[in-house]
């Protein structure tokens, strides 16, 4: 069945189908977050607000020579201690105006990697509040909207991009096991009792990150010891809009890259029509 006429004469028409994709992703320090990443197809724009890239890339277990299709442009994210709301809020304007809606804009570039998006975010905060602790939730309302419309301009640019971000420790309320009802934390007036239980850990950084994104990834590492005596780097993957199937799935060792995954996701599409 085709389309009436009268859709195209008033204006609606059909979007054009186009191969970008939104994939976050989530791990601990040298699980591989960078190296999955630099796997998308290029030419490739990082930005990167972390400084490991460097080592990754002069280490035997690089990636070969993919500043050949990459360019890698080191930000610094003023979030040291006794940074002012007012530096920090110029820098951010000229990060987000001049690095990363440009980078999106590039007609040549395929793909842009945001390595270190829990950095941003906090950068985002320091630069609206001037703190980036101890500030209700009920007050980012401005804070939050600001960052769905940056991850919605990096949906409109039609390419991969890729945001990988750090993991923190995931506390939990504790309740009364006789009563039920939540214990209050005796070292914070008005506030409950939280735990850690020694192996949970969440996504830094911005958390309604479900509702934007198409594919959500969690980086494992396996250290020698626990593997034959060689590392191995794989992702699990945590939300797939586009097959919920395979949430929960592993890839490891060879097939821990994004063409892998894309074949996996979309077994239907070729790899050259993302790029590669």
């Amino acid at each position: 069945m085709s389309l009436p006429l009268s859709f195209a004469r008033d204006g609606f028409q059909q979007a054009k189908r186009n191969r970008g994709l939104l994939i976050g992703t989530e791990g601990g320090a040298n699980s591989g977050k960078t190296r999955f990443a630099l796997t998308a197809p290029g030419p490739g724009i990082g930005l990167m607000l972390d400084r490991g890239y460097r080592g990754l890339l002069e280490s035997e277990h690089g990636l070969g020579d993919i500043e050949a299709s990459w360019v890698f442009v080191p930000i610094d994210a003023p979030l040291n201690t006794g940074v002012t709301k007012e530096v920090a809020l110029a820098g951010w304007r000229d990060f987000y105006q001049n690095k990363y809606l440009k980078a999106l804009a590039n007609v040549d570039a395929r793909s842009v990697l945001i390595d270190g998006d829990s950095d941003s975010f906090e950068w985002q905060m320091l630069a609206e509040f001037g703190r980036t602790t101890q500030i209700p939730q009920i007050q980012r309302t401005g804070l939050n909207a600001a960052r769905r419309v940056m991850i919605s301009r990096a949906w409109d640019s039609k390419k991969i991009v890729i945001t990988t971000n750090k993991l923190k420790k995931k506390f939990e309320t504790v309740f009364d096991p006789v009563t039920g009802n939540a214990i209050p934390d005796p070292a914070k007036p008005g506030e409950n009792k939280r735990e850690w239980d020694g192996k949970s850990y969440e996504r830094q950084g911005f958390n309604d990150h479900e509702y934007l994104y198409e594919i959500q990834l969690r980086h494992l590492y396996k250290r020698p010891e626990e593997n034959g005596g060689v590392p191995d780097w794989g992702i699990q993957i945590l939300m797939c809009k586009a097959n919920r199937m395979l949430e929960g799935a592993e890839l490891w060792g060879d097939e821990c890259n994004l063409p892998t995954l894309l074949q996996n996701v979309y077994p239907h599409i070729d790899l050259k029509e993302w790029g590669y």
